[in-house]
Parts: structure tokens; C-alpha cells; sequence
């Protein structure tokens, strides 16, 4: 039987390379790439992409010269990227500094980074928050035994990361007429 087309046995076996016969590990550039392409997404710490490149197979050396890259084209920042987190989530998804926080730390975010964002947020700041995160929760709660809703307002407060400071005062706002035994 014929071999099929373009798969004919030649007389000369194909030279064996042993270096091709290893995965490369990606250049430089092609590292940089992928640094970009994850930055055009969001905003990333200088953890996130060292973590995305090294998925990758890019050798250390190639990551820290792409870390230094982009650092001097500020592209990454921790400082700035911590800032932009607290003020986005805080904000608009109605997260306090405990939260926050552990995002952070998730992010490999280093802890002066997340004190100094997170020294934005004043207690007054974060009982405002917890005020607005519970004024939704607080309403569809309405029905409820008294004591129920508090226990369920505090419990969804504290998930989103509030002090017991902050959780107390917006639950006297928000439930006043009810008390926890």
C-alpha cells in the first residue's frame, strides 16, 4: 500500500534537531505581548502578570525583563492599581476596606500599597458605604422578623467587607425601631 501524497519515504531520514525537540521558551517580545494583551483587558498588579507569564513558560529572566519594561513605560503600578481597585469596587460594587483588602492581598498587591488606597476610605467614608450597600438589602428584608432582618443585614454587610463599626450604625439607621437580644 502507497503512502499518501506529500508522505512518500524518502532514502534521507530529516535531520534530528535535539534542541528543537524541547518546548523554547517564548522571546522577549512575544512576553511583552502577552503582558499587553493582559493589560488591555484591566488594570493587573505586577503579581497578576508575573503569575500570567509564568503560566506561560516564560523563563524568569525574560519575566523580570518584562516587568521592568513595562514598569518604565508605567504600565504597571501597584500603587496606582491598589487606588483604582478601592475607588471601582468601593464605589460601584459597594465593598468595604475588609474586602478590599483581602482582594488585594489576592492580587499580590504588597501592604503598603493596600494601607495607602485603603487610607482613602475614613471611618465616616465606610459607614456611608455600608449605608448605601445595606439600603436595598434592608428593604427587600421588610417582611421579616425583626431580629432576622438585623442578623441578615449584618451578616450580608460584613461579607462585603464592613467593620462592625460601620455594619452597627447602618443598621440603627436602617433598622432602627428593631433590637438584637
Amino acid at each position: 500500500m502507497a503512502p499518501p501524497p506529500g508522505l512518500e519515504s524518502s532514502s534521507e531520514a530529516p535531520p534530528v534537531d535535539d534542541a528543537s525537540a524541547e518546548p523554547r521558551s517564548p522571546s522577549l517580545s512575544q512576553a511583552r505581548q502577552w503582558a499587553l494583551n493582559q493589560l488591555g483587558r484591566r488594570p493587573r498588579s505586577e503579581a497578576e502578570i508575573r503569575r500570567h507569564l509564568r503560566h506561560r513558560k516564560v523563563t524568569d529572566s525574560t519575566v523580570d525583563e518584562t516587568i521592568d519594561y513595562l514598569k518604565r513605560a508605567g504600565l504597571i503600578d501597584d500603587a496606582e492599581f491598589s487606588r483604582q481597585w478601592v475607588t471601582e469596587r468601593a464605589g460601584r460594587k459597594g465593598y468595604g476596606p475588609v474586602r478590599l483588602a483581602s482582594e488585594l492581598r489576592q492580587r499580590g498587591v504588597d501592604s503598603e500599597s493596600i494601607a495607602a488606597a485603603l487610607a482613602e476610605i475614613d471611618s465616616e467614608c465606610e459607614r456611608e458605604l455600608a449605608l448605601e450597600a445595606g439600603r436595598s438589602r434592608a428593604a427587600s428584608l421588610a417582611g421579616n422578623d425583626p431580629v432576622a432582618a438585623r442578623r441578615k443585614l449584618a451578616g450580608f454587610l460584613q461579607r462585603r467587607g464592613f467593620r462592625w463599626d460601620a455594619v452597627s450604625a447602618a443598621l440603627e439607621e436602617l433598622l432602627p425601631e428593631q433590637t438584637i437580644d
